[in-house]
């Protein structure tokens, strides 16, 4: 019993690990400024706040990077 046990453990692992899970959506990392997707959860572009969607980390990365470009385009430009 104890090797059909395994055997069924390991088949179960073996499918939840491929199993589609798509969390990359949850985060604005690297989606900063995108066009609205309504498959995405959350949003990253400057019309969430006006819509209460944006992603939890949106104000860290998105703003932060924003005034970061505006600071640098004032400083070369």
């Amino acid at each position: 019993m104890g090797y059909l046990h395994f055997l069924l453990i390991l088949s179960i692992s073996t499918a939840i690990q491929s199993l589609p899970f798509d969390t990359s959506s949850d985060s604005c990392d690297g989606r900063c400024g995108e066009k609205y997707n309504p498959n995405n959860h959350c949003h990253c572009n400057s019309k969430c706040e006006k819509f209460s969607d944006c992603c939890n980390d949106y104000v860290g990365l998105c703003r932060t990077l924003s005034k970061r470009v505006s600071i640098e385009d004032m400083l070369i430009g």
